[in-house]
């Protein structure tokens, strides 16, 4: 039997999203991991299995989801997060099988911390280019 899929912007809607204080706390609480097999594009993740707190790991993806500013990177789009000289973002899939939050040192000044009004949307159809995260971006 198929498992049910949960309606698009609902996904991690259980998790409430941190304050500014809670986002510092996380980033400093944890091992942030270069990632040398990328050195094109220098940046530096945490892995999910090795955060202290699944539920704070959770509440740091859904905040960026609710707070970050959408760009392109080539032809997808991430949502990222300013917090701290750094920008955050996930790689797009469904909260649960979100497994790495990334960060880079941003070059621009730090955007506000306001609710996005676009809807994060978790990648659904296989046809569609992963990483996506808006509505036109997936058909709907």
């Amino acid at each position: 039997m198929a498992v049910p899929i949960p309606p698009l912007i609902d996904d991690g809607k259980e998790y409430a999203s941190m304050a500014a204080g809670e986002l510092t706390e996380f980033v400093h609480a944890h091992r942030w991991t270069y990632a040398k097999t990328m050195p094109q594009w220098p940046h530096e993740y945490v892995v999910r299995k090795n955060v202290t707190d699944d539920v704070s790991f959770c509440r740091f993806v859904m905040t960026i989801r609710r707070y970050g500013n959408d760009e392109p990177f080539f032809s997808r789009t991430h949502r990222y997060l300013d917090l701290e000289g750094f920008k955050y973002w996930t790689m797009g899939d469904w909260l649960a099988t979100t497994i790495i939050i990334n960060r880079a040192p941003i070059s621009h000044e730090a955007r506000p911390f306001v609710t996005n009004p676009v809807p994060f949307v978790a990648l659904v159809n296989l046809s569609v280019p992963k990483y996506t995260t808006s509505l036109r971006n997936t058909g709907k």
